[in-house]
Formats: structure tokens, sequence, C-alpha cells
């Protein structure tokens, strides 16, 4: 495994390639999750790395990794780690991306949230409704299953 050292210099440098955010990302994860040597001020320096890859400006991948990131280190640090903002990128990748393989990709990870925090999923159920009429099955059938792990039996 690369050495914090290494992955902080990363961090500090302008990525220009797509790829490259996403397998650092990635590397940070990982470090996060196996190294328990980590010490809080390092943590905090790679989770500002990985919220910084949410805005607009990046491309779609690096947004989707960021936010997928975010939300499985939240289910291990709670929260020290906002999931509002990722998961608002989500809905976003999930409701406005041209490219159905990151709608569904976004679904996945909203649909894994919503098992935990279905209250939270319940905040975008107008967005998740409209994925209900999807010319992509797997997208439609997704928004469908995410949505009904949020419903009550009121409102199905």
């Amino acid at each position: 495994m690369a050495s914090l050292k290494l992955i902080y210099q990363l961090t500090q440098k302008k990525l220009n390639s797509a790829i490259v955010k996403c397998q650092l990302i990635r590397l940070i994860k990982r470090s996060l999750f196996t190294n328990t040597s980590i010490d809080q001020k390092t943590a905090r320096i790679f989770l500002s790395f990985i919220e910084s890859k949410l805005h607009k400006d990046e491309e779609e991948s690096v947004q989707f990794e960021a936010a997928k990131t975010l939300c499985e280190l939240h289910e291990v640090y709670g929260s020290v780690i906002e999931i509002e903002p990722p998961f608002q990128v989500l809905t976003s990748l999930a409701s406005q991306s041209q490219k159905p393989v990151n709608k569904y990709a976004a679904l996945r990870v909203m649909n894994k949230i919503a098992g935990s925090q279905p209250k939270l999923v319940g905040i975008c159920q107008a967005e998740l409704e409209a994925l209900i009429t999807d010319l992509n099955r797997s997208v439609a059938s997704l928004a469908i299953s995410t949505l009904l792990k949020t419903c009550n039996e009121d409102s199905v």
C-alpha cells in the first residue's frame, strides 16, 4: 500500500485526469479503513480532498466516486462526516445525468443508504419518482426499489 506521505503529496498536486482522481479517492478510502495509525489532522486533510471533488466543476465520475466514498466512510465514522452534501451530488447525478450508467450507479448508492437512513432518501422522493419512467429499465427498477424502502404503507 502506498505510504501516507505519498498520498498526502498527491492531494496537494493539481491533478488533471479523472481516472487519477478516482484512484486517489479509492486509495484514501482504503487507507482510512485499514490504517489505524492515521492522525486526525491527516484524516481531515484526506476528507477535505474528497469533499473538494463534490463540486460541479469536476467530472461526473469524480463526483460520483467522492460521494460514494463519503457515504461509505459515514457508515464507519458516523457524524464526523456530513452525509448531506454527497447525498445531494448523488441525487443530482441520478436525476440530471445524461448517461444511464451514472444514473444507475448513483441510484445503487442511494438504495444502499435507504436501508439505513430512509428519511434522508425520502427527501429526494420527487426526483426518484421521475426516474420511474426512465427509458432504461434497470434505472427505473432501482428507482422503484429505492422508493419502496423509503415509503410508508400509506404512500405506496
